[in-house]
C-alpha cells in the first residue's frame, strides 16, 4: 500500500513542479487544440489518477 501511495505521491510532485513556476493568466490558457485550460487539465489528470 504504501508504494502505490509513493507513486501518487511521485507524480502529483512532478506536475506541481511543472507549473510551479506559471503565472495565473498562464495556468488559465487554452493551448491550441485543446477545449481546456492547463489547470483544468491538471486538475483532470489529478482526479483521473484516484
Amino acid at each position: 500500500m504504501n508504494n502505490k501511495i509513493e507513486k501518487i505521491k511521485k507524480t502529483r510532485r512532478f506536475l506541481l513542479n511543472l507549473v510551479s513556476e506559471l503565472s495565473t493568466d498562464q495556468l488559465n490558457e487554452i493551448p491550441p487544440d485543446f477545449n481546456n485550460n492547463i489547470i483544468w487539465n491538471m486538475g483532470h489528470l489529478i482526479a483521473a489518477q484516484q
